[in-house]
């Protein structure tokens, strides 16, 4: 029983996240957005459509509405 403990809950702490290493390099390339294609069947309409604009609309008037400065 007590092995089986060890396993589930081992009492070692465990090491602060600021010194723990990843196991794998990371890089993230910069994305040129401007030379990007758009994909097969996609535009930028979802942004211009009445719907949209209404949304942001009420989202606008919400904020205002809030008294933020």
């Amino acid at each position: 029983m007590k092995r089986l403990r060890e396993l589930v809950r081992p009492d070692k702490p465990e090491p602060e996240a600021e010194t723990q290493q990843l196991p794998y390099p990371i890089h993230i390339r910069p994305r040129d957005l401007a030379t990007e294609s758009l994909p097969e069947g996609g535009d930028v309409a979802a942004f211009d459509t009445s719907d949209a604009l209404e949304i942001n609309r009420a989202r606008l008037e919400h904020l205002d509405g809030l008294g933020l400065p």
